[in-house]
């Protein structure tokens, strides 16, 4: 922008406004690097000044007679808001969180950014002089940033294409009410309805079952009304960062119950780090679960309840409940033989999630009557039979699975799924799959 300033200045054509400049520079940029507009911090620095001129003008003339002090201070807070009110949906879509005090931390920083910036372009012209306090003032901006990090935040999850698009549409509206372009009770009326059109889907809860992206392994969250969050399996232990990412993008603040249906790796490598990350109500698994699991060591040591679960037992947790069918006491040899099914009902509506849980023992279990199938094994040939596919009778089946030595799943178990009338969904081909039941009129 500076550089479309001076080439401008130097034709004689005036100085140009912010607004011009920025399109003037975004132009440039646009035809050197067209692909850079699938980068975040591109959108993020074009919004952000674009803000500036176009909610700050406005906001800061009436401060033009103020005391110095005050337009300083005042006028570093009204550029952080006109700043990240351009920005905040592309924030918190991509960290899920905004820092409250950021208008603080940018009365700090931004001194400290008048001095850093025109230091790090005379280094770069090779003036070794300034390296000392170019090194400082950095170290200075550091600080401050590590200094508010800990602050309260506004937290949220993904937003999509209608979100933005609703954000944007009330924000435009604001804007040309501040510019005097729009009458102020219509700027108010626009305001309303896309706050309206952004809740509305509220109005009709569901219950949402999400099949996360962890590869070769499983991790299903279930979401009912009421902020009723139930994370079943946490993946394999590589996959514990693309969990928490996860959990983060969907706005999960905290779980009321992870479920372990069995410790093999697959399934409970990543749990460790779920209490570490996320406060968890508690954790639950059956009888046989070894208590020196790293799991359950890291649970003991963030303080999360341990609770032990088997056949016939239930868990109620608001409007959702959790059976448990599998196993028996004293349960069978072998870490899949042992594995939880549990079954999660919600309004008639139900899901039920196998683990590992092998075709030889779905004899034993009662009718299950389901919508959603969670496929044992990853969709191995020995897992989801005929038995249970009767029994549970669901219309959508969905497999974790990733690249795998093992053929997962088989074309065998594919088939027996199909054949049944269910819908598949496979996470190594959709990535991570999301399922809304909204309430059913019978019981299931």
């Amino acid at each position: 922008m500076a550089g479309a300033v001076l080439v401008v200045l130097f034709l004689g054509r005036g100085q140009p406004g912010i607004l011009a400049a920025l399109a003037l520079a975004l132009a440039i940029q646009l035809v050197l690097a067209p692909w850079a507009v699938f980068d975040l911090g591109f959108r993020l620095s074009y919004l952000a000044v674009a803000g500036l001129g176009l909610i700050l003008t406005p906001l800061y003339r009436p401060l033009a007679r103020a005391p110095a002090g005050v337009r300083w201070i005042l006028g570093g807070v009204l550029a952080t808001l006109a700043a990240q009110a351009a920005i905040l949906p592309l924030l918190l879509d991509a960290f899920g969180r905004v820092s409250l005090l950021s208008p603080v931390a940018n009365l700090l920083a931004l001194p400290l950014a008048a001095v850093f910036v025109p230091l790090g372009f005379l280094k770069l012209m090779g003036l070794g002089l300034v390296a000392p306090g170019l090194e400082l003032t950095g170290r200075a901006l550091l600080g401050v940033a590590e200094a508010f990090a800990g602050a309260p935040a506004l937290t949220w999850g993904a937003i999509g294409p209608s979100g933005f698009a609703l954000y944007y549409l009330a924000l435009a509206a604001l804007v040309l009410a501040l510019w005097g372009r729009l009458p102020r009770r219509r700027a108010a009326a626009v305001v309303f309805l896309a706050a309206a059109l952004a809740l509305l889907p509220r109005a009709f809860p569901v219950l949402e079952v999400w099949q996360l992206d962890v590869g070769e392994g499983n991790a299903t969250l279930l979401r009912a009304p009421g902020e009723v969050e139930v994370l079943l399996d946490a993946g394999p232990g590589w996959a514990a960062g693309r969990v928490l990412r996860a959990l983060r993008a969907l706005g999960v603040d905290d779980l009321d119950l992870l479920v372990l249906t069995h410790p093999d790796r697959d399934h409970a490598g990543a749990a460790p780090e779920i209490p570490r990350a996320h406060p968890v109500g508690a954790v639950l698994t059956s009888p046989e679960y070894p208590e020196d699991d790293p799991a359950l060591v890291a649970a003991r040591l963030s303080g999360v309840p341990h609770l032990v679960a088997a056949y016939g037992d239930r868990v109620r947790l608001g409007p959702l409940v959790l059976e448990v069918w599998h196993p028996r006491v004293p349960a069978p040899p072998g870490d899949n033989a042992k594995s939880l099914v549990v079954r999660a009902r919600w309004r008639g509506r139900a899901v039920l999630v196998l683990g590992d849980l092998p075709r030889r023992f779905e004899d034993g279990l009662p009718a299950l009557p389901a919508d959603v199938l969670v496929a044992s094994h990853h969709g191995a040939e020995n897992g989801t039979g005929e038995a249970i596919l009767k029994k549970a009778r669901p219309r959508v089946v969905l497999v974790g699975v990733g690249r795998n030595p093992f053929g997962h799943p088989s074309p065998e178990t594919i088939r027996r799924i199909l054949a049944s009338g269910a819908r598949v969904h496979r996470t190594d081909l959709e990535g991570a799959i999301r399922v809304r039941l909204g309430p059913g009129w019978g019981s299931r």
